[in-house]
């Protein structure tokens, strides 16, 4: 799958085929894999890289290193997609839309959060850091000048919208 038909992929979209191959994709500038739903501050900083960038997909149920399937560990009852929006609005400055869900893959229960490119940069509140994102993963901004075009771009979405 390339980075074109991952962008384009939409939440409806998720089969256990096309989970499988995001599996396989690989970590980079669009897919990241956690075996399962990282801490707040941890998982803020990942959807603050793929909002402040082209959004993205992160797979939760996956080990990163062996690509295996790890079942979902999730309280009785809990909707996946009304927890990440807890845990994130604890965390991050503005919440950046997404969607999140739940199938099973080779009879394990899995997630997948689907997080789209934000219109104004969004920042991880306790550090107060801005992550961005590259082929190696999610990378904090130490520059004025990056942050300031990440604003920019902000604006020109917004004014496109």
């Amino acid at each position: 799958m390339d980075h074109r038909e991952i962008q384009r992929l939409s939440a409806a979209d998720m089969t256990p085929s096309v989970f499988r191959d995001l599996v396989e994709h690989g970590e980079d500038l669009l897919v990241e894999r956690k075996a399962q739903i990282p801490e707040p501050e941890r998982l803020g900083a990942v959807v603050s890289s793929m909002a402040n960038m082209l959004g993205g997909w992160i797979l939760i149920g996956v080990e990163d290193r062996t690509r295996q399937l790890v079942p979902l560990e999730l309280k009785g009852g809990i909707d996946l997609q009304s927890h990440i929006g807890n845990l994130l609005r604890k965390v991050l400055d503005p919440v950046p839309p997404f969607l999140a869900g739940t199938l099973v893959v080779d009879g394990s229960q899995v997630g997948f959060i689907r997080v789209f490119k934000a219109s104004a940069p969004v920042l991880v509140r306790g550090s107060g850091a801005v992550y961005s994102r590259d082929a190696g993963g999610k990378r904090p901004i130490s520059d004025h000048r990056e942050l300031l075009e990440l604003a920019r771009a902000g604006e020109e979405a917004e004014k496109e919208a």
